[in-house]
């Protein structure tokens, strides 16, 4: 010390003061730097710049300012309002009274980083920003990206998923301002009553836990963000919530050490720069009985920052909860925190009266000013690392790869997907099947009062499955609903049960009511196979050790929620193991029933793809050689597999034509009908219109009484009355005079009482789409279909995008032909700016129509995405077996186009054919390809085996 003092008389200050010019400040500052003993926190690395600036800065600070510098009050939704009170609250608090930072709750993207960069433009000293960003982003902003929760990630027993993170959660925060991220937990759930930490919790097992928090702390790392792991000494092992109570912890020091504090002491050995105390009672570590380890100097300081050597930031646990105000005032839990060795106070009752308390004891002697510039130190240390006055807060208006388009998403759903466990399936309910069940019945229980996430699961799965019996139970629902209900389930056969119930404290593991108690017991007594979810508090089983299947996802994220269903439905493997062990039961750590999946969702080619039928091959030869057609595609599909797909001749009858591929896109005349009928099902599906309004509600020009009662779905079905040609026609209509017209042409029949096929109810739909959606019909398609199945290659107006031959002859047909009057039809509609037939004229391959179809197959659903609800193609699937219209009896659907193009649907086997060709381009033979296709599809159920059908 001597010498350092003499290099600073001998050599520095001359310097300092001769040369360089320095104020009285800052030579001040710098002198201090030389010849105190000044401690800066090991886990900031900082310059010798760093270090005057921050000297600087305390010196230039008053003993109020200085205080300030320790609270960080909370900004509420409502605050982030520019006209609300709050909003001028926190303003006055950075920029009066200079408070060192924010703790950020509920907000939207766009608002939350509006207000965290006017505020730092308020502020002197840069504000640090934190949130509890315990499960990334959008565990408190309304738009961003959710990960499932903590213990859902421990029951993939995978470290890496903690990483992953870790390291987004950090990136993100960065890229909205935000500093300093209240996560990882690393509470060990020792205690299955444990009503606050529960899914925040890893694992029940120390070493697990450790592991994940190392893992989210070195993910972290990669951007400079400062993680906080919580609550020092450990939450895990206690029945009462520190929100509404003291919480006690029993054990002796040494079993503390090993255990409760195994996790925090491996997060200081890996570079942990900051801790937030829990309000915990540990009478073996503070001996004084009702002081909280939050306020307990035994514990932070002699414990935390002396004997495991803790220099980085020491934050409290927020000062409102009941656990400090049922004992304390604000301005004594101020004064002892900053006592007890804590940097920071989080959300103090009032931060005036903080600030005050503060000043007070520090001018009264109680506190030092020495120990207030150490943690005022640590907090400019810890703002000066972070460079928060260079960063590059992202723009408002560019947020969406943090929201909508946010790449990471891939990542959440992975770790949900892996987190679902079984630990039931006595009957081998699971994978369900849901076409084997008639009625089934969804039952969502819920400890809260509802709302959007706990109603998503129903509606999720009714969107997948179709019609089923839904309800809803929360906290007030009354015992007179349950009995109700309870009677009806007798009609079901299956019964699923999702729960999203907390612990709570003195509730026990689970916080059920009576009613619902006896709601779910008297369900299992029944014969009706029952799935028994619980999508939050995982020790659910333990009140229905009687379940017989029973699965936990560990979160209620949405993600989870997608999960489990996907689980539900043998649409991913089931793997995941129990972070935790339910009590009084063989349902220990580690438990958990393995399944692989047994349904796909994106078509695929089946491991008997090598399927031949030397019949199959003589039809379509003999049509070639018969001048049919010169060439086709044929394919065929089961239980989403291709098991057949294949090429025969050529595009054209030449010596020098190429041969067919199997890629090659066609035009597939009559089977566009299809394509704009699901058109018209999406805008449905969207509420957008009803299947029964009236023609009239869109066509002004209908005058006839016959005609004002013909509804959407008479169109969809083929059975308005429209005749399948116009009796008054002109080629040199412009659209409009081609509709004008249609309505004013007599009916052939009584709606409702045949099924005609008509171009004419065609042109009708793909108007009444164009109005409600104000899209062109190919541009709909495009929006709503071709982009969310991938299928590129397929549109009302073909775009060539490769190399793919198209086989489309525009010129009048030969021999074989649509009516000539459709085709004036469709160059009319076609004429029309950016105009497009939706009858004829749809260009695809067979590999992408086998797409589409796969997700009618499927009920609206392909590769995780629900392009329409189940229930749209339900109604739509009946509507048509009632009328028999398209050969569709027997829930069979079937399209021929004369061009050359043939599609049969079989809902029931789902299963499908299709054969396309370019019949067009010549036919000498004139020979029928209706009767082509009537007799390939029967050699192809002739020839498959009964394993493949």
């Amino acid at each position: 010390m001597k010498i350092k003092n003499l290099i600073w008389q001998i050599f520095i200050l001359p310097f300092a003061i001769g040369v360089v010019g320095l104020t009285p400040t800052q030579i001040d500052s710098i002198e201090n730097i030389y010849s105190l003993q000044l401690k800066y926190p090991s886990v900031f690395p900082l310059t010798e710049n760093d270090k005057t600036w921050i000297e600087n800065k305390i010196n230039e600070l008053s003993i109020r300012e200085k205080c300030a510098q320790l609270i960080m009050p909370a900004v509420y939704r409502d605050d982030l309002n520019p006209y609300s009170n709050g909003f001028d609250d926190i303003i006055s608090l950075v920029r009066d009274e200079k408070i060192g930072g924010l703790i950020l709750f509920q907000g939207g993207m766009e608002e939350q980083i509006n207000f965290t960069a006017q505020m730092q433009q308020f502020s002197d000293i840069p504000l640090l920003i934190s949130s509890d960003f315990e499960r990334g982003l959008g565990t408190r902003i309304d738009e961003a990206l959710e990960f499932p929760h903590a213990m859902a990630l421990g029951s993939t027993h995978n470290p890496n998923f903690a990483y992953e993170v870790g390291r987004i959660t950090a990136f993100e925060s960065r890229q909205i301002g935000v500093h300093q991220i209240f996560a990882p937990v690393a509470d060990i759930n020792y205690n299955p009553m444990n009503p606050i930490i529960n899914l925040r919790s890893f694992s029940e097992d120390k070493i697990e836990v450790t592991n994940f928090v190392k893992a989210f702390i070195k993910g972290a790392q990669e951007t400079r963000s400062i993680t906080t792991v919580k609550h020092f000494p450990g939450h895990g092992n206690t029945t009462i919530d520190s929100h509404y109570d003291l919480p006690r912890i029993e054990g002796s020091k040494d079993y503390l050490l090993n255990n409760e504090l195994y996790p925090f002491i491996e997060s200081i050995k890996h570079g942990i720069q900051s801790i937030m105390t829990g309000h915990l009672e540990v009478p073996s570590l503070e001996p004084v009985k009702g002081i909280p380890s939050s306020l307990s100097k035994s514990i932070i300081t002699h414990l935390l920052k002396n004997e495991l050597k803790f220099d980085g930031l020491i934050i409290t646990d927020a000062l409102i909860m009941d656990a400090i105000t049922k004992f304390y005032s604000t301005g004594d839990a101020v004064v002892a925190a900053i006592e007890a060795g804590n940097d920071i106070i989080l959300m103090p009752k009032d931060a005036l009266e903080a600030i005050d308390a503060l000043k007070k004891a520090v001018n009264s002697g109680r506190i030092t000013l020495e120990r207030l510039d150490e943690s005022v130190r640590k907090i400019l240390a810890a703002k000066r690392w972070l460079k928060i006055e260079n960063e590059n807060i992202v723009d408002p208006q560019s947020t969406k790869y943090l929201t909508s388009d946010n790449p990471n998403v891939t990542i959440a759903k992975k770790i949900a997907e892996e987190s679902i466990t079984l630990l039931k399936n006595d009957d081998g309910l699971i994978p369900v099947k849901p076409n084997e069940y008639k009625n089934i019945f969804c039952i969502t229980i819920t400890d809260k009062n509802g709302g959007y996430r706990t109603e998503y699961f129903n509606s999720k799965l009714e969107k997948r499955i179709g019609r089923m019996s839904s309800f809803l139970f929360t906290g007030k629902t009354k015992r007179t609903e349950y009995t109700k209900v309870l009677a009806e389930v007798d009609s079901a056969d299956l019964i699923i049960i999702p729960s999203f119930i907390d612990v709570k404290t003195y509730k026990g593991p689970v916080n059920l009511s009576a009613e619902q108690i006896d709601f779910i017991a008297g369900v299992l007594k029944k014969e009706t196979p029952t799935v028994l979810i619980s999508l939050r508090n995982p020790y659910l089983i333990y009140l229905f050790p009687e379940a017989k299947t029973y699965l936990n996802s560990f979160s209620s994220s949405y993600f989870s929620q997608d999960e489990m269903i996907r689980a539900l439905l043998g649409e991913i493997d089931i793997k995941g193991k129990m972070p935790i062990t339910i009590p009084e039961s063989e349902l220990v750590y580690g438990s958990g029933i393995e399944l692989l999946k047994v349904n796909t969702t994106k078509i695929s080619y089946s491991l008997n793809d090598n399927f031949r039928s030397e019949k199959i091959y003589e039809q379509v030869e003999n049509a070639i050689n018969e001048r049919l057609f010169p060439g086709a595609v044929v394919l065929a599909m089961k239980d989403g597999k291709i098991f057949y797909h294949e090429v025969f001749g050529k595009n054209g009858f030449g010596k020098n034509n190429n041969s067919i591929q199997k890629d090659d896109v066609f035009s597939i005349g009559k089977l566009t009908s299809l394509y704009t009928t699901v058109c018209a099902l999406k805008l449905m599906d969207g509420r957008k219109f009803s299947a029964d309004d009236k023609l009239s509600y869109y066509f002004d020009s209908i005058t006839d009484s016959k005609k004002k009662n013909i509804l959407i779905k008479n169109l969809v079905l083929h059975n308005s009355g429209f005749s399948p040609k116009l009796s008054h026609f002109k080629p040199y209509w412009k659209k409009d005079n081609l509709i004008f017209n249609i309505l004013q042409e007599d009916l052939e029949y009584k709606t409702g009482y045949q099924n005609i096929y008509s171009s004419l109810n065609l042109v009708l739909l793909q108007e009444i789409i164009e109005k409600v959606s104000n899209e062109k019909l190919g541009r709909y398609f495009e929006i709503n279909f071709r982009k969310p199945l991938s299928i590129f290659k397929s549109g009302y107006s073909y775009v060539r995008q490769d190399s793919a031959e198209i086989y489309y002859n525009p010129s009048p047909h030969v021999l074989i032909s649509a009516k000539p009057q459709d085709d004036i039809i469709k160059n009319i509609l076609n004429s029309d700016i950016e105009g497009t037939s939706g009858f004829d004229g749809f260009y695809t391959n067979a590999f992408e129509l086998a797409v589409f179809v796969q997700m009618l197959l499927q009920r609206g659903y392909y590769d995780e995405n629900q392009i329409l609800n189940a229930s749209t193609i339900e109604n739509w699937i009946e509507d048509f077996h009632k009328t028999g219209i398209l050969n569709s009896t027997k829930r069979k659907f079937e399209l021929i186009d004369l061009g050359g193009c043939f599609l049969n649907i079989n809902f029931d086997k789902n299963y499908s054919i299709i054969v396309l060709t370019n019949a067009e381009i010549k036919n000498p033979s004139n020979k029928s390809f209706v009767d082509f296709s009537k007799k390939l599809l029967q050699v192809f159920n002739e020839e498959l085996s009964q394993e493949i059908l």
